[in-house]
C-alpha cells in the first residue's frame, strides 16, 4: 500500500526519532520530561517498539492519534516469541434464507469499513494486521520518565511524619 496522505508513515516517523533532540522537547509547554537521559531513555523505547515493525496502511482518527496497521505476529506482545500466533475460531454458520437484513444484522461490517479519515485514508486495517496507536515522544514527553509514563500520572505525594 501507498505512504498514508497527511502524516508520515510508520518508516518515517521511525526515522525522524534519530534526530530528535532533548531541547526541542523541553521547550514546549506541555513538556515535563526530567532531563536528557529521560529523554533518550523514552526515544530508545519507542525505537524499541518499532525495531523491525512494518505498517502497510496507517490512519489518523478524529482526535488527531495515528494508527498503524501492523501484522499481527509484529505487534510488541508477541516480538521475540516462538509461538504461533493463534487463529481465530470459526464464525458460527449462517442460516439460509432469512434475507440481507439478516444477515447484516448479525455480522454488520468492520469498524471503520468504508469510511476515511481527514486525509482520505482508508480507517480499516488490511487483514492480518492490527490497529496499533502510535506511540510518539509527544505522549511520553508529558512525563517526567519513563516510569511515570508507565505508571499513567505523577507520584503521589510522599506523607510526612511528625
Amino acid at each position: 500500500m501507498a505512504d498514508p496522505k497527511g502524516f508520515d508513515s510508520l518508516r518515517a516517523f521511525v526515522n525522524s526519532l534519530n534526530s530528535a533532540k532533548h531541547s526541542e522537547y523541553a521547550a514546549k509547554l506541555e513538556s515535563k520530561v526530567a532531563h536528557e537521559d529521560a529523554f533518550e531513555e523514552m526515544k530508545a523505547h519507542i525505537l524499541k517498539i518499532y525495531d523491525k515493525v512494518e505498517a502497510p496502511h496507517s490512519f489518523m482518527d478524529e482526535t488527531g492519534a495515528v494508527f498503524d496497521c501492523v501484522p499481527v505476529e509484529q505487534q510488541p506482545a508477541l516480538k521475540g516469541t516462538t509461538e504461533r500466533v493463534p487463529t481465530a475460531p470459526d464464525l458460527p454458520k449462517m442460516e439460509t434464507g432469512g434475507g440481507d437484513e439478516r444477515k447484516d444484522a448479525l455480522f454488520p461490517a468492520p469498524l471503520g469499513a468504508n469510511k476515511t479519515d481527514h486525509f482520505g485514508n482508508v480507517m480499516q486495517c488490511p487483514e492480518g494486521t492490527i490497529q496499533m496507536r502510535r506511540l510518539t515522544l509527544d505522549d511520553l514527553s508529558r512525563f517526567s520518565t519513563l516510569r511515570d509514563f508507565f505508571r499513567k500520572g505523577p507520584r503521589p505525594p510522599r506523607s510526612t511524619r511528625s
